[in-house]
């Protein structure tokens, strides 16, 4: 799967920014955090508002327990796609490890 994904790499902007979203999906499953964050960033280069991206990286992010740019990123997704049920429920998670209490109530 990864090696055909890799090939729409070399697409248009859209379809590259989806198959590097699949690809650091997949790399994070497989607990390779360095190759999840390379393609989260090479979606976003394709297209900064893409909010599954974004969550990817707040993924990642959250991860290596870096919880100010895993709020930063789910916030981010948030802002683009205020449905996205995955990123709300990371950030929630997030502001829970962060100590944001406060925050989870609001």
């Amino acid at each position: 799967a990864i090696a055909t994904l890799k090939e729409f790499e070399k697409a248009e902007a859209k379809l590259a920014s989806a198959a590097a979203t699949n690809l650091s999906f997949l790399y994070f499953l497989e607990k390779d955090l360095n190759n999840a964050h390379k393609y989260a960033d090479l979606a976003l280069k394709s297209d900064k508002f893409n909010p599954a991206s974004l969550t990817n990286k707040g993924n990642c992010c959250y991860a290596q327990e870096d919880y100010d740019k895993a709020q930063y990123y789910y916030e981010e997704a948030l802002n683009i796609d205020a449905g996205s049920v995955e990123a709300l429920h990371n950030l929630i998670l997030t502001l829970i490890k962060s100590r944001q209490f406060q925050r989870v109530k609001d």
